[in-house]
């Protein structure tokens, strides 16, 4: 930049021209100073900025507004300072007001330009944004306050009546929001529904719970019922033993044919009446689970007399037994309520009578058979088939029959318990069970019992000539009906045993302990005081292992033994004959 005669800046742009690398012309560009200052004012420079131009040695070629600054003033100190370097920065003017400015290069030349506003300015115009900001957020806050408090409004009040409608369950629910927003009424309906379903549920809970309470009061009825038949059994039981025990002395003293006729018919209806006792008791409880070998013919047979009298005459029954002993693991109890129950469903199905026909069977199922039956598998079973000609059941009703409390009679005539007890019998013996019914021709109901290899289990009846004696052996005997007790010391000394008797378990234990010899113990389970059969048993096998054991019992539910030894124990059943009594202590005393 240079200075003229007339004191008129002017500004020198040269440019040297070379060839063959070397220079040989110059071309040069000279205007006037001012001529920046029209291109800067043309750019229409907001008001209140400096914008500015100087020269590698920091003067003014042209600055914008042009104040008091003239071309070829030296720039500030600050700028000066930072001519070379690109950026925002901050340094104060030539007039001592703090800047905050920009610079620039051009891509040619030493030259730097600066856009500069003063920093009061900047900050007044942050403050005056940041109070407008402010007056607009709280008049924004205060409107929404407004509209939330009307939309509130409107929100709440349909919410009170839905509350009110729906809180109380006690009455009838009701709609009582007719108009309004679609999602009040869709949820004022699932409400509404909702409370419906809700009192329909506590009416039924409440229903069942009545049906709970009465079913809870007969089970505890049938309980206590089940608990005094045990009782008179066992007492029963007891005569029973006393009287077969009277008639077998009667017997060996004489020898009137006469007489043995009567004894005999007196014996046959003593072991009638202790069969049709333990049928009696055995349907008055509830039985456990402890299986043992029965004969399923025997089972069957054993309660057609009972079935006569409960069916009356208006049912025929038809018994068809296979020929050969029908052996299977099950409690005799159960098996006899399954009869039961399904000869009572039959009866109930006739009711102008019909025909129930019982049937046992031996049967072997391969893959393909037992695929065709429910749960059924492949092998070797005893079937027990109960089928009657009543009104049968249609498809529904047979698909839900082994179900729990489901029943087609009225209420109060059944629980439908019946069924489902059968299921569950069969399944503890681990069989299965298929149900047959066609409506107006009948019900066939066939369960399979795993077939079990029969032994020895069933001896056959032995004469009163058979009954093995014995050579002297002493016995010790533990009853505590006085009459049974004198009457088997009788039945004993006949069969050539020497008797120790005594009368509760202490008792027995404190002969045993004297040093007393004996050779077999002979015990009732059921005795007064703390000790029972089973306890004299325990202790014998702790302290006189090779003593023998025979117990017996007329309770139809004893207390279980405390071990799984114990409860091998041969157990004779009150009342029981002179030759199962002779052939129990034979096989005890020989084993």
């Amino acid at each position: 930049m240079h200075g003229s005669v007339s004191q008129d800046w002017i500004v020198s742009i040269e440019i040297p021209i070379f060839k063959d690398g070397h220079p040989f012309r110059g071309l040069a560009v000279i205007m006037r100073a001012g001529g920046f200052l029209s291109l800067l004012r043309e750019r229409e420079i907001p008001r209140n900025w400096l914008v500015g131009i100087i020269d590698g040695q920091g003067r003014f070629i042209a600055r914008v507004p042009q104040g008091t600054t003239e071309v070829g003033q030296l720039a500030s100190e600050g700028w000066r300072a930072l001519k070379d370097q690109t950026g925002m920065f901050e340094y104060p003017s030539l007039e001592g007001n703090a800047l905050i400015a920009a610079s620039a290069h051009p891509s040619v030349g030493s030259w730097t330009v600066g856009v500069a506003v003063k920093k009061t300015e900047l900050q007044a115009a942050a403050w005056n944004t940041v109070r407008w900001a402010a007056i607009l957020g709280a008049c924004l806050s205060v409107a929404s306050l407004l509209l939330a408090g009307v939309l509130g409004r409107q929100i709440t009040h349909p919410i009170d009546k839905l509350r009110q409608s729906f809180a109380d369950t006690s009455f009838e629910p009701a709609k009582l929001i007719e108009s309004g927003p679609p999602e009040f009424l869709e949820l004022q309906d699932t409400l509404y529904r909702s409370a419906v379903e809700q009192r329909e549920a506590s009416q039924a809970l409440m229903e069942l719970r009545e049906e709970t309470q009465a079913a809870l009061a007969k089970s505890q009825r049938m309980e206590a019922v089940g608990q005094l038949a045990g009782g008179m059994a066992h007492d029963f039981n007891n005569l029973l033993a006393a009287i077969s025990s009277y008639l077998d002395v009667v017997t060996l003293r004489s020898n009137d044919e006469k007489i043995h006729e009567n004894i005999k018919g007196a014996t046959d209806a003593i072991e009638m009446a202790a069969r049709l006792n333990r049928r009696l008791v055995s349907f008055s409880r509830r039985e456990g689970v402890r299986l043992e070998k029965v004969d399923l013919n025997d089972c069957v047979t054993g309660t057609f007399e009972l079935l006569e009298r409960t069916l009356g005459d208006q049912v025929t029954i038809t018994l068809n037994c296979s020929p050969d002993p029908a052996p299977i693991m099950a409690n005799p109890g159960d098996i006899d309520n399954v009869i039961l129950n399904l000869a009572i469903n039959a009866r109930d199905a006739m009711p102008k009578g019909g025909l129930l026909t019982i049937e046992t069977r031996h049967v072997t199922l391969d893959l393909d058979a037992a695929a065709r039956i429910p749960n059924a598998r492949a092998g070797d079973f005893v079937k027990l088939t109960v089928s009657d000609t009543g009104h049968g059941m249609t498809p529904e009703v047979l698909a839900r029959a082994m179900e729990p409390f489901f029943t087609t009679k009225d209420h109060g005539e059944g629980t439908g318990l019946g069924l489902a007890s059968v299921y569950a019998t069969i399944q503890q013996a681990g069989g299965f069970v298929a149900v047959d019914s066609v409506v107006g021709k009948g019900t066939t109901v066939q369960m399979y019992f795993p077939k079990v290899d029969a032994g020895s289990e069933f001896p056959a009846t032995v004469s009163t000539g058979q009954a093995p004696l014995g050579n002297g052996q002493r016995i010790l005997l533990v009853e505590d009906n006085d009459k049974v007790r004198e009457a088997t010391v009788s039945r004993l000394e006949s069969l050539g045993y020497a008797v120790l008797p005594t009368r509760t378990g202490s008792q027995a234990i404190e002969l045993l302990e004297s040093g007393e010899p004996v050779d077999l113990v002979f015990s009732d389970i059921v005795l007064p005081g703390k000790m029972t059969g089973y306890d004299v048993a325990e202790w014998v096998r702790s302290k006189k292992p090779d003593l023998k054991l025979v117990l017996t019992s007329g309770y139809s539910k004893m207390p279980l033994a405390m071990s799984a030894a114990v409860r091998e124990i041969r157990l004779l059943a009150k009342p029981y004959t002179r030759e199962q009594l002779a052939h129990a202590l034979r096989e005890a005393l020989h084993s």
